[in-house]
């Protein structure tokens, strides 16, 4: 089937949620809502499609990624409507909007997340590493060796306070970094490339 350019598809599901359903969990029937925790409702439609061309796959793929994006937090937000403390969500909203060129959203969400929940290593550095992004590499340092602190095995760390020495131009010291990370987890492809450009720098 040939989808011109600009085509919208569009599905609809129903949903039974009387008491006389006998696979509705809830007896009585309560209010189910959209969301990705076990006790909402989720539904998805997979379709598999292909560019015409060949030099059209990567633009179709850039495409679905924003449109997947801006799709997930319509999700978020909806959760967050019912679990406003949620910090999963709250972090996975944060990581669409980083995903779609907006990092001082992104900042803003992961430091209303540090400020509710159990304080957790990854929140740390996930804050370091949006701050990293938007500019402020002196403030995703700080959080990278606070993040260390917390757990000096954790090889994101070490990968996010190499990027924030990168940034301000301490090659040496992010070349430390990156090869703790790249000790830390051999399969962690971005530090090993972050390393090598590192290095190349240095020639």
């Amino acid at each position: 089937m040939h989808l011109p350019s600009g085509t919208r598809l569009v599905s609809t599901f129903v949903y039974d949620n009387t008491d006389a359903n006998i696979r509705n969990r809830n007896h009585p029937p309560r209010r189910v809502v959209y969301g990705s925790n076990v006790a909402d409702e989720m539904a998805d439609v997979y379709l598999q499609v292909t560019a015409v061309r060949g030099d059209q796959r990567a633009v179709l793929v850039e495409d679905f990624e924003q449109q997947e994006l801006r799709s997930q937090i319509v999700g978020f937000g909806k959760t967050l409507e019912m679990y406003p403390r949620d910090p999963w969500s709250r972090e996975g909203l944060a990581a669409c909007y980083l995903g779609l060129g907006n990092p001082s959203e992104a900042v803003r969400l992961l430091e209303e997340r540090l400020s509710i929940g159990e304080l957790a290593v990854h929140s740390v550095m996930s804050l370091g590493m949006a701050c990293n992004v938007s500019g402020d590499s002196a403030r995703a340092e700080e959080l990278s060796r606070q993040a260390i602190s917390m757990d000096a095995e954790y090889p994101l760390a070490w990968l996010g306070l190499g990027h924030s020495l990168n940034a301000q131009a301490k090659v040496e010291e992010a070349e430390a970094a990156y090869r703790r990370a790249v000790e830390l987890a051999p399969a962690l492809t971005d530090a090993s490339i972050c390393l090598a450009n590192n290095l190349l720098k240095q020639d």
